[in-house]
């Protein structure tokens, strides 16, 4: 059996669920940044009075650095999978899994041409879109280039072919705008 929400209802619901789990992915950053600097500190009281410890010092920063990166990459990624799992629960209020299967909802450009089409939703002006279009590319640059896509030097701070920085930064820019942009998608496919 199905229980049926009234519409605000089940929009506030999905709205304290993604500010719930973004809650999490900032603990775990938080966590991960004083871990770091915690780390570097002890190396720094061990090593940073030797002239021997120096360059254990600079290598084992440049690992920790390195895990501090990697978390910022798992982060972004987590976020965004937030969003895709949260978007194909929405358009399942609407559609079956085969019809979202079938009009290829999965890819943005197709949802996008599917909700002008189908619903008249330009998905481009809704709240925070440019946001989570932004996370969209960034996290496939991390998953599939390395490097900053040329989709993704289209959005300010990005330049094409640099190595992806500032992860941390764009994480923060970008998380805000999360819960409103899928707030304001499912207010509009809510049937």
């Amino acid at each position: 059996m199905t229980v049926s929400f009234p519409k605000p209802d089940r929009l506030h619901a999905l709205e304290r669920v993604v500010r719930r789990e973004l809650e999490i992915l900032d603990s775990f950053r938080t966590q991960l940044e004083e871990q770091h600097q915690s780390e570097l500190k002890k190396l720094e009281e061990v090593y940073g009075e030797e002239d021997d410890g120096i360059e254990f010092l600079a290598d084992e920063s440049y690992v920790l650095d390195e895990v501090l990166d990697l978390g910022g990459q798992l982060a972004i990624v987590a976020l965004y999978r937030i969003v895709e799992l949260k978007i194909s629960k929405i358009l399942g209020w609407r559609w079956s899994e085969e019809d979202i299967k079938k009009m290829n909802l999965y890819k943005a450009d197709r949802l996008a041409k599917a909700l002008r089409g189908k619903l008249g939703i330009d998905i481009k002006v809704l709240p925070g879109f440019a946001a989570v279009d932004e996370l969209r590319l960034l996290n496939n640059a991390i998953k599939h280039q390395g490097r900053v896509s040329a989709q993704l030097a289209k959005y300010s701070g990005w330049v094409q072919g640099e190595p992806l920085r500032e992860l941390g930064a764009a994480y923060t820019r970008l998380a805000p705008p999360v819960p409103v942009y899928l707030k304001a998608l499912a207010g509009h496919i809510f049937p």
